[in-house]
């Protein structure tokens, strides 16, 4: 090569990395802006990014995370968004555990008009063991802070291992509703468990729910199943459950309250 070619080249190189200006300087800054928002011809892989997306060329964008908690991310086809999940999931509300002898398990928050259907779930409820006894349900309309003492219809059967037949509970314009008339309660060890369904228990109409439990009743360990149907015999808007024993206190177990996805 010239001596003079390697002078301008040598000159040229010594411009740009000075920042002067250069025919290769220009050049570069054609081809990228390395500033807050440098662009780029050809093809990009990015790793990571910051934002929604929306700004990228061929990236969907997604919708907020305000308000949005325990949904998932659904689309139809070209817009996406949050929605509960499809196909009756059920959505856990809230828990009472009994961790020493209560009267009573209230469910006084949670139950609305957000789901047409409420499962409570009993975990190994056990009463106190002074004698045979039954469990009870009795509804509210004002949170909790009252509880309806008349106005009850019910219709249940009783299965145990024993007798290996079923007895039939029933009654109108009663006091409350009869989950289990099983005499629990003799000794101690005896529990229910299973599930009780509240239906639309919002609706102002007549407040309908039934169950299907299970237990054990000593000391001859009887295998125990409870099943029914109960309902409010006056039009109501119920937003508060209490589940108790004809007599004594409750002295173990958890009931968890969920929402059933309207599917």
């Amino acid at each position: 090569m010239s001596k003079s070619r390697d002078i301008a080249d040598s000159a040229a190189t010594i411009n740009y990395i000075d920042g002067l200006t250069s025919d290769a300087q220009t050049q570069l800054d054609g081809k990228a802006t390395l500033d807050a928002s440098p662009t780029f011809t050809g093809t990009v892989t990015a790793t990571a990014f910051s934002g929604d997306g929306s700004g990228l060329t061929g990236v969907d964008s997604l919708p907020s995370q305000t308000g949005n908690n325990g949904l998932f991310l659904t689309t139809d086809g070209s817009t996406a968004s949050w929605a509960e999940a499809g196909g009756g999931a059920w959505t856990f509300i809230n828990s009472t555990t009994v961790t020493s002898s209560v009267s009573s398990i209230d469910i006084t928050s949670g139950i609305d008009s957000t789901y047409d259907m409420y499962v409570l779930e009993l975990i190994k409820v056990e009463p106190a063991a002074t004698g045979g006894r039954s469990m009870y349900l009795r509804t509210s309309t004002d949170g909790g802070s009252s509880f309806d003492t008349s106005g009850y219809s019910y219709g249940s059967g009783t299965i145990t291992d024993v007798s290996a037949s079923v007895a039939i509970s029933s009654s109108a314009s009663d006091s409350f509703i009869n989950l289990s008339d099983a005499g629990l309660g003799s000794n101690a060890g005896e529990f229910l468990t299973g599930f009780i369904y509240l239906v639309k228990p919002s609706e102002a109409a007549n407040f309908v729910c039934f169950w299907d439990l299970a237990g054990l009743t000593m000391p001859t360990s009887k295998a125990l199943r409870v099943f029914g149907s109960g309902q409010r015999e006056t039009a109501a808007d119920v937003d508060a459950i209490r589940i108790y024993m004809s007599s004594g206190n409750i002295v173990s177990g958890t009931v968890r309250l969920y929402g059933i996805a309207n599917s």
